[in-house]
C-alpha cells in the first residue's frame, strides 16, 4: 500500500476543522466590519448633512436676527449692551462693535433716560411678563426716532436675573400719524365750535324776528304762512346743525350727559305733546301704553326726549294718514324698555341692517334729511348703557325699541335727585351713579331781566319779545357794562340771560367777577349760547340753566317759569326794577 492511500492522521483532522472555523469567523467579522463601515459612512453623511443644515439654520437665524425690522439687544444689570443685532445698532446710529459694552441710555434723549432706568429697574425686580416703554433715540447723523421697547428678564442656569432681553420697534411714523390725527380732531372741533357760534347767531336773529312778525296785527294770512315757512326752515336748519355737532361729540367720546331720576310717564307725555302738531297735520292718532306707570329711569331728560321725538317723528313721517302711532313702555329686568310702533310702509331686511348707520337714508324717501337722527339716537342710548334696535317688514309697519337703566324699586318716583358720573366723557354705563341732593337756584321774586349779549340784534329782538311777555328788560353788550350797571343799580334784575362769547369780558369772566360780590351772586343766571359745549360750560360755572341759540321762545318761557317757580316764596330775592326797557350798552 502506497503513502497516498493512507488515512489522515487523527491529529490532523481537528486542525483542519479548526482552521475552517476560524476562516468562517474571519469572513463573518470582515462582513460585519464592512456593514459597520457602511453604517458609519451613512451616519457620517447624515452628520455632515445635519451640520450643513445647522450651519444653514444658524446663518438664516443670524440673517433674521441681524436684519429683522425690529431691533434686538441684550442688556446687563446696569443697562449696558451685551449683544445687539444690526438693525438695532443702525437704529442707534452706530456700528455694532461700537455699541457693545456701552450704556443704552447713552443713545436716548436726555429727558427719556430716567424713564428707561425705571423701565429696566421694574423689569428686573418684577420678572414676570414683559414691560413696555416709549423712548426717543437721538443721533447726530439723523432725526430722532421714537421707539417702543418691550423687555423680558434674562436669567442664567440657576434662574438668577442677569439682565434684560429687549426688542424695540420704530414707531415714529405711528406717533406722527397719531399727532396728526389729534391735530385734525382738534381742528375739527375748533371749526365746529366756530361754525356753531357763527351760524347760530344769525339763525337766532331769524327765529326771534319771526316770532315778532307772528304777533304783527298787519300781517295777512298769506304773510303768516310765509313766516311759518321761515320758522320751519330755521327749525330744520337748527336740527341739522345740532345733529352734526352731536355726531362730532359722539365721535370724540364726550357727548354731554347729566342723568337724573326721571319718571317714564313724564317723558312719554312730553314727547307726545311735542309731536301732536305733526301728527294732527296727518290725522294720526298718538297713543301711549304704560305697563308700569310708576317706572323711573336713570337718564338725561333732554337727550332721551331727543331720542323719543326722533323715533316718534319718523313714525309720523312714514305712517299713512288716519293711522296710529303707539308709544309703549315696560320694565324688563333692570331696564325700562320703550317701543314706538307705526303702521307705515315698513322696511326690508337689507334696510334694517343700515338704519343706524350715519348718513344712511332709505331710497326713494320723500322727506330727505341728514340721515343722522337714528345714528345719534343709538349713540345717546348706548352712552346711557342701554341698547336700541328695530323690527320691521315691508308694508307691515315698524317698531323701534330702546332700553334705559331703571331705578331700583325702592327709589322714590319723584325725580328730585341728580345722578352724576365720576367722569364727564365716555359711556355712562361703566360709571357708578352718585346720588346727591339737587342744588336749588336762588328764588326769583320779580319780572325784571338783564340781557348780556354782544349781538345787537339778539339784545333788541329778545328784549322786545320779553317785554311783550310782561317782563321789564335791561340790556348790556358785554360783562364789563353788565357789572357797571349791576353795581350802580338800586334794585337788581331777578334773572340774567348771559351770552358766553363776548369781547372785553366774556360770560365765564363775568360769572367769576360776580361770584366775589355777595350782592350780585344771588341773582340766577341762564346761559344763552351758540357754542357746542354750552351745556358743559353752564354746569361747570354752576349756572341755573342754559338755552342754546337760536332761542326758541317755548324753551325760554319754560326756563323762566321754572326759575320764577323756585323764587315764589323767597323774600330775600332782589326786587324788580321799575320803568321801561333800559339800555346800558350804548
Amino acid at each position: 500500500m502506497t503513502t497516498d492511500d493512507q488515512e489522515p492522521s487523527p491529529t490532523v483532522q481537528p486542525r483542519v476543522v479548526e482552521v475552517e472555523r476560524l476562516l468562517g469567523e474571519r469572513d463573518h467579522l470582515i462582513h460585519e466590519l464592512e456593514v459597520h463601515q457602511a453604517e458609519l459612512e451613512a451616519q457620517n453623511q447624515q452628520l455632515r448633512e445635519a451640520q450643513g443644515l445647522l450651519e444653514e439654520s444658524r446663518a438664516r437665524y443670524a440673517d433674521l436676527y441681524d436684519f429683522a425690522p425690529v431691533g434686538y439687544c441684550t442688556l446687563d444689570l446696569t443697562g449696558r449692551v451685551s449683544e445687539i443685532n444690526l438693525t438695532g445698532a443702525e437704529m442707534l446710529g452706530k456700528r455694532r462693535a461700537h455699541v457693545i459694552g456701552k450704556p443704552f441710555a447713552l443713545y436716548l434723549l436726555e429727558s427719556d433716560r430716567t424713564a428707561f432706568r425705571t423701565h429696566l429697574s421694574r423689569r428686573l425686580t418684577s420678572p414676570q411678563g414683559a414691560a413696555v416703554v416709549e423712548l426717543t433715540l437721538v443721533s447726530p447723523s439723523r432725526q430722532p426716532i421714537v421707539i417702543q421697547m418691550v423687555s423680558t428678564v434674562a436669567v442664567d442656569q440657576a434662574g438668577t436675573a442677569v439682565g434684560c432681553r429687549s426688542a424695540f420697534t420704530d414707531i415714529t411714523e405711528q406717533k406722527r400719524a397719531e399727532q396728526a390725527l389729534q391735530l385734525a380732531v382738534h381742528m375739527r372741533e375748533e371749526f365746529l365750535a366756530i361754525v356753531s357760534h357763527d351760524l347760530r347767531n344769525p339763525l337766532n336773529t331769524i327765529v326771534l324776528g319771526s316770532e315778532i312778525l307772528k304777533w304783527s296785527p298787519t300781517l295777512d294770512a298769506q304773510s303768516l304762512r310765509q313766516v311759518d315757512s321761515i320758522c320751519h326752515a330755521t327749525t330744520r336748519m337748527t336740527r341739522m346743525l345740532s345733529d352734526l355737532l352731536d355726531l362730532s361729540s359722539m365721535d370724540a367720546g364726550h357727548l354731554s350727559m347729566e342723568r337724573k331720576l326721571e319718571r317714564v310717564d313724564s317723558l312719554l307725555s312730553a314727547a307726545v305733546e311735542s309731536a301732536r302738531p305733526a301728527a294732527a297735520a296727518k290725522s294720526i292718532r298718538l297713543e301711549t301704553g304704560l305697563e308700569a306707570p310708576s317706572l323711573v329711569a336713570y337718564c338725561d331728560r333732554d337727550r332721551i326726549l331727543q331720542v323719543l321725538m326722533n323715533l316718534v317723528g319718523n313714525a309720523i313721517k312714514f305712517s299713512r294718514a288716519d293711522s296710529e302711532v303707539r308709544i309703549e313702555t315696560r320694565r324688563t329686568g333692570e331696564h325700562a324698555e320703550f317701543a314706538v310702533r307705526d303702521s307705515g310702509t315698513g322696511m326690508s331686511k337689507s334696510q334694517l341692517d343700515h338704519i343706524f348707520d350715519p348718513y344712511w337714508q332709505a331710497p326713494k324717501t320723500a322727506n330727505q334729511g341728514t340721515g343722522l337722527g337714528l345714528s345719534i339716537a343709538r349713540g345717546i342710548v348706548e352712552f346711557h348703557g342701554g341698547r336700541i334696535w328695530a323690527d320691521s317688514a315691508l308694508d307691515r309697519g315698524s317698531c323701534f325699541f330702546f332700553t334705559l337703566p331703571c331705578a331700583p324699586d325702592e327709589e322714590p318716583a319723584a325725580a328730585s335727585r341728580t345722578l352724576r358720573t365720576r367722569t364727564s366723557t365716555g359711556p355712562l354705563s361703566g360709571s357708578q351713579p352718585i346720588v346727591e341732593d339737587q342744588v336749588e337756584v336762588p328764588r326769583l321774586a320779580g319780572g325784571s331781566i338783564l340781557i348780556v349779549d354782544d349781538e345787537l340784534d339778539t339784545r333788541t329782538l329778545l328784549a322786545e319779545l320779553l317785554e311783550a311777555e310782561g317782563y321789564e328788560v335791561v340790556t348790556a353788550a358785554d360783562g364789563v357794562k353788565a357789572l357797571e350797571y349791576l353795581r350802580a343799580a338800586t334794585t337788581l334784575p331777578c334773572v340774567i340771560l348771559l351770552d358766553l362769547v363776548m369781547p372785553n369780558m366774556d360770560g365765564s369772566q363775568f360769572i367769576e367777577a360776580r361770584s366775589h360780590e355777595r350782592r350780585l351772586a344771588s341773582i340766577p343766571v341762564v346761559l344763552i349760547s351758540g357754542q357746542v359745549a354750552a351745556r358743559e360750560t353752564a354746569r361747570s360755572l354752576g349756572i341755573a340753566s342754559y338755552i342754546e341759540k337760536p332761542i326758541a321762545m317755548a324753551r325760554l318761557r319754560e326756563v323762566l317759569a321754572r326759575v320764577r317757580d323756585r323764587a315764589a316764596s323767597d323774600p330775600t330775592s332782589p326786587a324788580p326794577n321799575e320803568g321801561p326797557h333800559h339800555v346800558v350798552d350804548r
